[in-house]
């Protein structure tokens, strides 16, 4: 209604002047840093080999990025503001629109151009637009804050600017709500008057208000999508899951506006998924999340990426045609959402240099750390092999990765946390591994003796993130043992690293006929800088421990129960963002077990 809307408005203008000055702020986005290497580097779309599913090398396509350059988006979305205070309302929408199809959903203005096409769906009356144009400006400045070498000042900008975003929201979502309650009272009130309420209501975390609404809504449209979905979200939030679940079923089934469309098939997904993950509605609804988000301009690109890992790592459990899966994740390397069509972490770190094996790691600190130890780990893992005292204390594949045979694992760090029955059995090898600062204090993995008996074999999957990189050391190698990363298969040499990505699809499996052993370790990605790092974390428990064992390794792991005469006197890193020789002597290797200078 008018009189509400217009309220709305004035609100918004009250603090314009403020986001207007914040959001100038934002203009000079720093350059993203390209390292110079053998692997793919950042943003390298139009020179960076991939290999295809034939293993041959391709180049990357490169995402169109639509017929504007830089300036002629600047022009379009200062036409749009000067349109907006003018009070052309149409005018300054269709400009703002035209932003969202031509840029792309990352360009560093389109935080800007979606808070104020919210402000001019407003005025035109499309409230539910509106405020999902507002939510993709606070999702869109967030965003903008995690990338690399962003400075501390334009991060604040954007902080501040979400933050007054979110405020604003709230206070108009109250003005809205209050509104329709008065008209539904005085039974004056429409079907999309009260789904611009629950809508706002929702957003705001009001679920008694939200289910008011959205009752009041069914009684005047039964089968309206909109409001069947929110009565599923509404469901969820009180607990009653299968009560939920028959909502998003049915709302799958109705029509619904764009930008609701991928909700729903999302929360559908996630119920499906819950019931049962091997299900065809569990891999269709998240497929059908993916073909929804990426039709909106502009798309979300979390939640579009989000919905085709998904559904490329339920289509390699579900063992589908590897085929398939290049096919699809294909069309999300052209979408810009991932980096390569066999790289499919849940979570993927932005702006850091991909390649299924690293074969630029040989100088690493870490990997010439491992090499030059190689014979005391090799002495000590393979006597205790011998003894039966390794696969007694190692433990089985808790997640049914391996489709045959045996696979075993014992943890010498995991998540940050050392394992004192390991640290016991073998003290050189874990004081070896815990000279590497950058593996103590990855949360997102461990370090840890694999062992595999022949037979053995271990399904196509990914690791969750790469954030990390991972190391196999071997250690024992028979013939027969083979590792696939992408396309490419490889075996491990012993007294070697072998350093892999493995946030790519990977597979292992083993045809010869003696038990194959291998020292792995996961490190952070060199090139992340400390914000991305801890930003990375999004668990508050393993957030301090990451800071204890990076800020104080010694202390760290003291911590943590290790001996005294286990804890290293030196770690190495390969972060590239410290100097490791003037902060910590990393640059000190040692040859030997028990005689190391770590």
């Amino acid at each position: 209604h008018p009189s509400v809307m217009m309220a709305g408005f004035f609100l918004l203008l009250q603090t314009a002047c403020a986001c207007a000055l914040l959001i100038s702020q934002t203009n000079a986005i720093d350059a993203d840093t390209i390292p110079s290497n053998s692997v793919c580097a950042p943003g390298d779309t139009e020179n960076c080999s991939i290999h295809n599913n034939n293993g041959n090398a391709k180049k990357k396509k490169k995402k169109k990025n639509g017929v504007m350059n830089e300036k002629q988006l600047e022009g379009l979305l200062a036409a749009g503001n000067m349109a907006l205070e003018a009070k052309e309302f149409a005018k300054a929408n269709a400009l703002f629109e035209r932003i969202a199809q031509e840029a792309q959903p990352n360009w560093h203005r389109m935080h800007q151009a979606q808070h104020s096409n919210g402000m001019a769906l407003l005025q035109l009356g499309d409230g539910t637009k509106a405020l999902w144009c507002f939510t993709n400006a606070m999702y869109l400045a967030t965003e903008q804050t995690k990338k690399s070498q962003q400075s501390s000042s334009i991060i604040d900008a954007l902080t501040k600017f979400t933050g007054q975003l979110s405020q604003i929201v709230m206070k108009l979502g109250q003005q809205i709500y209050l509104g329709a309650f008065a008209a539904h009272q005085k039974e004056q009130s429409d079907a999309k008057m009260l789904y611009t309420a629950a809508k706002f209501a929702h957003t705001v975390g009001k679920n008694k208000e939200t289910k008011t609404m959205t009752q009041a809504l069914l009684q005047l449209q039964p089968n309206h999508g909109g409001a069947t979905l929110m009565m599923g979200l509404i469901a969820q939030s009180e607990g009653q899951e299968a009560k939920a679940l028959r909502f998003f079923r049915k709302a799958s089934q109705l029509e619904q506006l764009p930008h609701d469309a991928s909700m729903a098939w999302s929360h559908l997904a996630s119920a499906e998924c819950a019931v049962d993950q091997f299900s065809d509605a569990c891999s269709d609804a998240w497929l059908y999340n993916f073909e929804a988000e990426i039709k909106l301009a502009p798309m979300n690109q979390e939640i579009a990426t989000n919905a085709v890992v998904n559904v490329c790592n339920l289509m390699l459990k579900r063992k589908f045609d590897l085929e398939e899966v290049v096919k699809l994740s294909e069309r999300a390397v052209h979408l810009g959402l991932i980096n390569a069509p066999l790289q499919l972490p849940k979570q993927l770190i932005p702006d850091v240099s991909f390649a299924p094996y690293r074969d630029d790691a040989a100088t690493w600190k870490a990997v010439r750390h491992l090499e030059d130890n190689f014979q005391a780990i090799h002495d000590e893992v393979v006597e205790a092999d011998a003894s039966g005292v390794l696969r007694q204390m190692s433990l089985l594949d808790e997640e049914n990765l391996h489709t045959a045979g045996e696979w075993r694992e014992l943890n010498i760090i995991q998540r940050g946390r050392p394992f004192p029955h390991t640290l016991q059995m073998l003290p050189i090898t874990s004081r070896i591994v815990m000279g590497l600062q950058d593996g103590n204090s990855m949360v997102h993995g461990g370090s840890k003796i694999s062992l595999m008996q022949p037979g053995t074999v271990v399904r196509p999957h990914t690791g969750r993130t790469n954030a990390r990189i991972r190391i196999h050391l071997g250690v024992s190698i028979p013939t027969g043992a083979y590792l696939k990363v992408g396309n490419e298969t490889r075996t491990w040499t012993e007294g070697r690293c072998t350093v892999i990505d493995d946030s790519y699809v990977h597979e292992v499996w083993h045809t010869g006929t003696e038990r194959r052993i291998v020292l792995i370790v996961d490190i952070w990605h060199p090139e992340m800088d400390a914000r991305q790092r801890e930003t990375s974390i999004s668990e508050p428990d393993f957030l301090e421990n990451y800071q204890k064992l990076w800020n104080d390794p010694a202390a760290g792991l003291r911590r943590q129960g290790v001996p005294q005469e286990l804890i290293p006197s030196r770690f190495v890193s390969d972060a590239s963002y410290v100097n490791n020789d003037n902060e910590r002597g990393a640059g000190s290797r040692a040859t030997t077990g028990e005689s190391q200078e770590l």
